[in-house]
């Protein structure tokens, strides 16, 4: 009993302590008040103004209606995100166990005086909760909680110092300069990311040289970032983030720390959210708003979204190019056909109305556009994409169609995800036609091949000789260490800000760039492929970003002569750069490795496969049921499949008498047809026989509906 009484006032005092830390948060400032009061002020009187307008002029009463139904629809949207951001901080500050509890509980709720049972929210659970395969990580929250403060300081300098040029960098396409950050005004707030879940992989899925941990994190931040742009203010909060974070320690050593070095990165884009305040927020500067979400998304996928990653080695002998540059595993072919009954967004005068829809390719910080296909429901593309592939199980190639629109922003049309792992198993599949999630209607066809990559020079120069020169051939691994003597004759007090760019063929990658330095520290690793390696060069440029890219060392490389080297490679060693600074030099290694794109694997009927397309998460935690997918290879050959529905059992009875009347829908592309009806029944027998005619290349799904007869 004593025991029991100690713990329950153990219990108490950390509620009582997680509720202090709750209320610890920043309150608003005042500004942010006055700010918000002039914004829904303006909104409001140009509301009335405009609707005083509209009646004077004898508009229609849709005018005023259409206006009123978004901005309930606006304000609605954001109070539910402001819900959900709350929800994932309180999640963040408490005891993952007392709030499961808690939200399992009951609640009053204010606003009707009574009880009201509280069902939670599947995507406030932990990811252990829901995926057997995840364990609890609250010791990992514990010392992510206490190393806050340091992490929050760190990041600070970070985006001083590597985020601020980088971005300013980047709006010089914009046409726009003047980006700063306000650094008395820079913040990451008290609320530490949450893992939700961790995975360790076992020596069977992992080399016997790493170890593999897989965290799911929230990160419902209560940031404050403020910046400007020419003059004018804008502020980045509500920020949150949601992921599947690696972190891999590679290699094993035998002394301690036992461990050479940290790799982390995300295998995919994670979910990002936030709110523009300041005065640009209030005013509503066209344009910033898009500018804005498009710099934060590609500088999160620039630094830690696979190819890319976040290096830490932890001995001075490992080499810091084994921990940064791509270690390529193979190279997965797309070549998209087309997509078909795709939704229609746009509205015609006659007749249908159609879409003009295009597709952006994705297997991590890898993208590709397609062209728009304008006023088409069933575009095709017939067009082929190359993706270098590190972590084969766990990446996954994306695809994301859209709706082109010159007067408005582009609008989803769906999109459809496919496991690497499971084309690497199959070597080659063609015809693939992948219904799109996210939307009401559409499917895509495309052809995968997974290319493994060889070392052996011989078979490279066998390669090199093929005509073919519109697909890849070789790829390139490209290690830049750093720069040293960019001094200015002229001019030796000047200081650059430099950057390192890199070309091959149509393919260009850029380094951070560095402030003020003449021997800028780059250490950053690249991956470029290679269609011509008898012609084909590597372009280096040094640029300096102070002085609006201004070119201040090139030198190039021809790929031919890398494969002719012994291993073909250059060993990290100076290269001397031609510009105005007499001593300067590039540090860079580079190696070449070919694709054997006639070497496919032999598939074994024994080892079973991985499912081409997953359930996303999502899907699984707002499910009861998920339906299994097919394991086989899913290429369709042209045929006539027989099949026999035989019965059902334990129906659902929708008929007052607490029976049905079912029978069964099969259809198959634009075939249909139909069993009897079994009356009064929720076990039915049909035993109806069906011959389906398949086409070479066809969809890949027979469909199965069950339905109640209804007279009525």
């Amino acid at each position: 009993m004593e025991t029991e009484k100690e713990e329950s006032k153990k219990e108490e005092n950390t509620s009582s302590e997680e509720k202090k830390e709750l209320e610890v948060l920043p309150a608003r400032q005042q500004g942010d008040t006055i700010i918000s009061f002039l914004k829904k002020l303006t909104w409001r009187g140009f509301a009335v103004f405009f609707t005083y307008l509209l009646g004077y002029f004898n508009f229609s009463f849709a005018w005023v209606v259409t206006p009123v139904i978004l901005t309930v629809a606006r304000d609605q949207y954001k109070k539910e995100k402001r819900q959900r951001l709350a929800a994932a901080r309180e999640a963040a500050l408490t005891n993952e166990q007392a709030m499961i509890e808690s939200r399992f509980g009951r609640r009053r709720n204010e606003e009707y005086g009574s009880e009201h049972h509280y069902t939670m929210q599947v995507d406030d659970l932990p990811s252990w909760v829901y995926f057997p395969d995840k364990d609890r990580a609250e010791w990992v929250n514990n010392i992510i909680k206490q190393l806050w403060p340091n992490i929050n300081n760190y990041v600070r300098k970070m985006l001083f110092e590597t985020v601020e040029p980088l971005v300013k960098n980047t709006l010089v396409g914009y046409k726009i300069k003047g980006f700063k950050f306000e650094r008395e005004n820079v913040h990451l707030g008290q609320v530490p990311p949450r893992i939700t879940g961790v995975k360790v992989y076992n020596e069977k899925e992992t080399n016997r040289n790493e170890i593999i941990m897989d965290l799911d994190i929230v990160f419902a931040s209560d940031l404050e970032v403020v910046f400007s742009l020419k003059g004018i203010k804008a502020k980045v909060s509500e920020f949150s983030l949601r992921g599947m974070l690696r972190v891999v320690f590679k290699p094993l050593i035998s002394d301690i720390p036992l461990i050479g070095g940290v790799q982390v990165y995300f295998l995919s884009d994670p979910e990002i959210d936030y709110s523009l305040g300041g005065v640009a927020g209030a005013l509503d500067v066209p344009g910033l708003g898009k500018i804005v979400e498009k710099i934060v998304s590609e500088q999160v996928r620039n630094f830690i979204v696979l190819p890319n990653k976040f290096t830490m080695p932890l001995v001075n002998n490992i080499p810091k190019k084994d921990l940064i540059c791509p270690n390529t595993a193979g190279v997965l072919r797309v070549k998209l056909l087309r997509a078909k009954d795709m939704m229609q967004k746009d509205v015609a005068v006659i007749g249908k109305g159609k879409s003009d829809p295009y597709a952006i390719l994705a297997v991590g910080a890898t993208t590709y556009k397609t062209p728009t296909k304008t006023n088409t429901l069933n575009p095709e593309w017939n067009l082929t994409y190359d993706f270098p592939i590190e972590v084969v199980h766990g990446q996954e190639f994306m695809m994301e169609f859209f709706d082109e629109d010159d007067r408005k922003d582009d609008e989803f049309l769906g999109r459809a995800t496919v496991q690497t792992g499971a084309v690497a198993e199959r070597g080659e599949i063609k015809g693939f036609w992948v219904d799109l999630e996210e939307c009401d209607s559409g499917k895509a066809q495309v052809s995968l091949s997974w290319i493994p990559i060889t070392s052996d020079q011989s078979t490279v120069r066998e390669l090199a000789q093929t005509e073919d020169d519109e697909n890849a051939k070789c790829i390139l691994h490209i290690y830049i260490d750093s720069v040293a003597g960019l001094d200015n004759p002229k001019n030796p007090s000047y200081k650059p800000c430099p950057l390192v760019q890199v070309t091959c063929a149509k393919e260009t990658r850029q380094t951070w760039p560095k402030s003020y330095t003449n021997n800028p520290v780059i250490e950053q690793g690249f991956v470029l492929l290679v269609c011509s390696p008898h012609s084909d060069d590597i372009h280096l440029r040094v640029l300096d970003t102070k002085q609006n890219n201004l070119c201040i060392g090139t030198m190039t490389v021809n790929v031919w002569k890398i494969i002719q080297e012994p291993g073909m490679e250059y060993p990290l060693q100076p290269w001397i750069l031609k510009g105005d600074s007499p001593d300067a030099k590039l540090h860079m290694a580079v190696s070449v490795r070919g694709l054997k794109t006639n070497s496919l694997p032999t598939k074994s009927s024994t080892v079973p496969q991985s499912p081409l397309v997953e359930v996303s998460n999502s899907a699984k935690r707002n499910s009861i049921q998920v339906n299994s997918v097919a394991s086989h290879d899913e290429t369709v050959k042209a045929g006539s499949i027989r099949l026999v529905v035989h019965k059902a059992i334990d129906l659902e009875d929708k008929d007052i008498g607490g029976k049905s009347d079912p029978y069964v829908i099969i259809s198959y592309e634009n075939q249909s047809n139909r069993t009897q009806v079994c009356k009064n029944t929720l076990s039915p027998e049909w035993n109806h026989e069906e011959v389906i005619n398949i086409k070479e290349n066809g969809d890949n799904h027979i469909n199965f509906k069950v339905m109640d007869k209804d007279k009525l």
